[in-house]
């Protein structure tokens, strides 16, 4: 998103889409490639790169654009498999193909910065920035650097597959993944909160035009749009086109949790419902939800810091609709 209204979305065999109210409708664009794009980067409403593969090949693709995305070039580049593009400005930018690249000349040529396997790479000045990185087969750490990109230090990170992040200061941060995974930091990475997403669809990008108004996109056609910073998400559209008439009772997060954890739940209509918490001899040991609800996405916080570790049960009772889920506290 190049401001509140104005946004885009690449794909496969040159797929280009552009928003200029927001995302509530899209048009197509001649992105003039037939290449797969991986990834979109505005530094204002003018001026953007496109990086992805060449199509059927292993060869790499930057596209650039001065005009809004109406028209867009191809520059020449020996990278290949290019996953991420990120611009701070019109002359420096960086690049993943599982290692990160910097250009000073707008993309026409790139040095390597770091080897490894990176598939994210974002900057919030000329110094600062955040990476993706892979170890293992799929699990996803987050590097730093306070140097431009010359060292990069990983933290203490581990959310298993993750697709995207956004950083919108030092200190505040997005990342995306799969199974709807949406985390949250606000202390540059140390730390992070999952915030909710209605969904297990696989989330591929997020990006965020201030504190609180962010988007996120997936699979199946997945639009995710949140005005409050992540804390409750609007224009919803998997749960609006593959849930309109049932309730659901998601999986807390985390689990295995010490001692708070995250319930959410969706009801397609009005309802008195009721949320309970079950010992494993079956005993209640507390209600969390008690109460006529309207339609809606709820997300409630279950504090276990009075109870003694080892696995428990919520309930939740809407109208005909039952159902239970395990959760283990671990102390």
């Amino acid at each position: 998103m190049s401001n509140g209204n104005t946004g885009f979305i690449v794909g496969n065999n040159g797929t280009l889409f552009k928003t200029s109210d927001g995302g509530n409708t899209w048009i197509s664009i001649n992105s003039g490639t037939t290449d797969d794009l991986l990834n979109v980067h505005f530094i204002n409403e003018n001026e953007g790169w496109a990086a992805g593969l060449i199509s059927g090949g292993s060869g790499g693709v930057i596209l650039k654009t001065i005009d809004g995305g109406n028209t867009w070039a191809k520059l020449d580049t020996s990278i290949t498999n290019i996953s991420s593009v990120f611009f701070i400005d019109s002359l420096n930018g960086w690049i993943c193909n599982n290692s990160i690249y910097h250009s000073s000349d707008g993309g026409k040529s790139w040095s390597i910065q770091i080897t490894g396997k990176f598939t994210k790479v974002v900057f919030l000045d000329s110094l600062n920035g955040f990476a993706l990185g892979i170890s293992g087969s799929s699990s996803a750490h987050l590097y730093l650097t306070h140097d431009g990109g010359s060292n990069w230090l990983p933290s203490t990170m581990d959310k298993g597959s993750l697709q995207d992040m956004q950083f919108l200061n030092k200190d505040t941060g997005y990342v995306v993944g799969f199974y709807g995974r949406i985390f949250r930091t606000t202390d540059a990475g140390m730390t992070w909160t999952r915030q909710p997403s209605y969904c297990n669809r696989y989330l591929f990008s997020v990006d965020f035009t201030d504190a609180n108004n962010g988007w996120v996109v997936g699979s199946a056609g997945t639009v995710l749009h949140t005005t409050n910073g992540g804390a409750t998400l609007v224009n919803n559209n998997y749960v609006n086109n593959n849930f309109p008439n049932q309730f659901i009772l998601y999986q807390n997060y985390p689990n295995p949790f010490n001692p708070t954890t995250t319930i959410n739940y969706y009801l397609p209509k009005s309802r008195i419902v009721s949320i309970k918490v079950y010992n494993i001899l079956g005993s209640e040991i507390t209600t969390l939800v008690n109460g006529e609800k309207s339609a809606g996405s709820y997300s409630i916080n279950f504090n276990a810091s009075n109870y003694a570790s080892g696995i428990y049960f919520y309930q939740m009772k809407a109208g005909n609709f039952i159902e239970t889920k395990k959760i283990i506290l671990l102390k």
